[in-house]
């Protein structure tokens, strides 16, 4: 119908009066609100993939969202370490947030991308087993971590 207004709704913004004739919050934003004249940048550890979010998706599990705006995550977590989803910086030795990546467990190795540290042999994104006679340190990146095992054990 001509002459008709559409509200401004979640997900929208409307830049000439608040409250009519909305556009898409575009990837990298997101508008929780009605009536708003801009959208919000998605902050850091999440990321707005598509057009007309209303909340932006929280940083999935192996990868990094380091910066404010992302339309998709921008590292993948370091390899040596898993990334939980939320993870907002690639720097593991950060200490003021738990929001960064740890260190696999010894007697595992990640490859970069990893976001979960539970060995399951063959899985992408999962910690995977050192291999038989070698051992590997704690943030160990390859199956041969630090090197063969002494003899005997």
């Amino acid at each position: 119908r001509l002459g008709m207004k559409k509200p401004c709704l979640v997900g929208t913004y409307c830049p000439h009066d608040h409250v009519f004739d909305p556009l898409p919050c575009e990837p990298g934003t997101f508008n929780f609100m009605i009536g708003q004249e801009k959208c919000s940048e998605c902050p850091i550890g999440y990321y707005c993939p598509s057009y007309g979010l209303s909340d932006p998706v929280i940083c999935s599990p192996g990868f990094v969202c380091s910066k404010r705006g992302l339309a998709s995550p921008n590292v993948r977590c370091p390899a040596g370490f898993y990334c939980r989803n939320g993870t907002k910086t690639s720097d593991p030795f950060r200490n003021d947030t738990t929001l960064r990546p740890y260190a696999c467990t010894p007697g595992t190795f990640c490859f970069a991308g990893t976001g979960i540290n539970e060995v399951q042999e063959g899985a992408v994104g999962f910690a995977q087993p050192c291999a038989a006679g070698f051992f590997c340190e704690a943030a160990s990146t390859s199956a041969k971590g630090s090197g063969a095992c002494p003899p005997s054990f």
